[in-house]
């Protein structure tokens, strides 16, 4: 008797995806201070220069997260596409533009703490730490009196 097993289809997107979000695809193993990003080789994103427009605007948001951050620079993305604050993972990714010389997008901040920098995942790889990739977590206001 024959027996079939059907497995689903998995795009090699989703595969790319869960290798980046473990920290591996590149052959290296991960240290604790590589976090996510150990093994990942450099991808071809560059944080913008300039401060019109700023690179990550932003600068700052509430420790809670839910901050809607836009993030300028040069060098075409791969999908997929994450974006991390420090070692905790954004949501809501929206690529606006995605051009060698123009890549903008939008991401929800994480919940967080202290300053960190902001790295870019693609399907290439990792964005290299900048001066110009900082966010800074703040404490949520108090609530008014009431």
């Amino acid at each position: 008797m024959n027996k079939r097993f059907y497995a689903p289809l998995i795009a090699a997107t989703t595969i790319a995806a869960a290798l980046a979000g473990c920290g591996g695809g590149g052959g290296g193993s991960s240290s604790g201070s590589a976090g996510p990003f150990g093994g990942l080789q450099p991808n071809a994103f560059q944080f913008a220069t300039t401060s019109n427009p700023a690179p990550v605007s932003p600068t700052s948001g509430v420790a809670t997260g839910g901050t809607f951050v836009t993030i300028t620079g040069s060098g075409t993305l791969v999908a997929p596409v994450k974006v991390f604050f420090g070692t905790s993972q954004g949501t809501s990714v929206n690529i606006l533009s995605n051009s060698a010389s123009s890549t903008q997008l939008n991401v929800l901040s994480p919940a967080g703490s202290g300053t960190v920098d902001v790295r870019i995942v693609d399907g290439n790889g990792v964005s290299a730490i900048t001066s110009n990739d900082a966010y800074t977590f703040v404490p949520a206001p108090p609530p008014p009196p009431g």
